[in-house]
């Protein structure tokens, strides 16, 4: 056959794309070594794509079937075949870089997937080490209504251990029992009094710094000592009898300001040298304007409020938290047989939702419920010549 006038693959070689390769094919020796050559030889070399719609469907296919459609080919030109020969063994190479390129990128994001578990490993056991960690949270006045609804919530939503302080020790253990068997919380109980001599309220303090570094022997988790003090003490008093009895009017004073500082101050520094914390104090709105109706009890909490206030400065570098809870009405026996007005008056569950989120997001100042922060603000923005004619709740 001549080999210049063969200028298309023959239409039997065209029959034979798909189709397995004859037994007779293999059994020419001659015709596969003058194959093997011929690729040896044009491997190197560059074919230009000729246009022929049947060249493209070579690399596609399987190798048996690549090497018939070479054979065909060549035994309908060599011209032409040698074009196919060429042109398939390039694409096959290409093919094949193709693979070897694939496989590398499989590799590479099997590597970097690995990777990035190793770093998942390594953050899950971050998060391992930082679940093991129990906050230890020290509650004064924790037999108060609100400090025991604030307990639960903290618990409920955290894990805690609790150092109880207050009075009345029966309540403090039966708070204990209860947060022990409900959530599993750790609880210790400590008289605490406002009216304590202030050696007894350091030595207290020692005790309460002691027993938050100790290791938890019924859970294996470590606490890294006192993160939180919550302090929930107060007493309202009566207006009346301070009136006329300066003895009401400085328990008032000590009960909701100065017998508290003492243990306030201990914690700041505490919390200071370790530079971090969190400490929260129950005032009142009472404390952002004296109002004729109780203003032995305003005084004390306005005191506490501005003596807060400056902590927070004092704090601010140490990146300790200094968070001022500031309750209107509240449904506890404190102001039980008063009528309030129900729309301003919240639940001691809603007031500890609010403290919880509050320790959460350590707002300089929390009203609690909301609206008392724009009734306060109205109230102290009254006129001085208006407010004192005013019989204001």
């Amino acid at each position: 056959m001549d080999r210049h006038k063969n200028d298309h693959c023959s239409p039997s070689s065209v029959s034979n794309i798909g189709k397995e390769p004859s037994p007779s094919f293999f059994n020419d020796t001659d015709s596969s070594s003058h194959l093997r050559t011929e690729i040896d030889r044009k491997t190197g070399e560059s074919a230009a794509p000729s246009g022929n719609e049947h060249e493209v469907a070579a690399p596609a296919m399987g190798s048996a079937t690549a090497v018939h459609v070479i054979a065909a080919h060549s035994e309908t030109g060599r011209a032409r075949g040698d074009g196919c020969i060429s042109a398939a063994a390039q694409k096959a190479r290409h093919a094949a870089d193709v693979v070897v390129d694939d496989a590398s990128e499989v590799v590479d994001d099997e590597a970097a997937e690995l990777k990035g578990d190793c770093a998942d490993d390594g953050d899950e056991e971050l998060a391992d080490q930082a679940d093991t960690a129990v906050r230890h949270m020290v509650v004064l006045g924790a037999s108060s209504e609100i400090a025991i609804a604030a307990i639960r919530e903290f618990a409920r939503t955290g894990s805690w251990r609790f150092s109880l302080c207050g009075r009345n020790m029966t309540v403090l253990e039966r708070t204990a029992v209860e947060l022990t068997s409900t959530h599993g919380c750790q609880c210790s109980c400590h008289y605490f009094d406002t009216g304590m001599p202030n050696a007894d309220m350091k030595m207290l303090w020692q005790r309460l710094t002691s027993e938050a570094n100790q290791v938890s022997e019924s859970e294996e988790k470590v606490c890294s000592g006192v993160d939180t003090l919550f302090c929930a003490a107060g007493y309202l008093g009566n207006q009346q009898w301070a009136e006329h009895d300066p003895s009401e009017g400085e328990e008032i004073m000590r009960s909701n300001c100065t017998g508290l500082m003492p243990l306030v101050s201990a914690a700041a520094s505490y919390f200071e040298e370790r530079r971090h914390g969190c400490i929260m104090v129950i005032t009142s709105v009472a404390g952002d304007r004296g109002r004729c109706s109780n203003y032995f009890y305003g005084a004390s909490k306005a005191a506490m409020s501005a003596f807060l206030s400056g902590l927070r400065v004092r704090m601010y570098q140490s990146g300790v938290s200094v968070v001022d809870i500031r309750p209107g009405y509240v449904r506890t026996r404190m102001v039980a047989g008063r009528k309030l007005p129900p729309y301003i008056t919240a639940s001691t569950e809603t007031v500890a939702r609010d403290i919880v989120r509050a320790w959460h997001t350590r707002p300089a100042v929390l009203y609690t419920m909301w609206l008392w922060r724009y009734i306060m603000c109205v109230t102290r923005h009254i006129p001085d010549f208006i407010f004192k004619r005013l019989n204001m709740f």
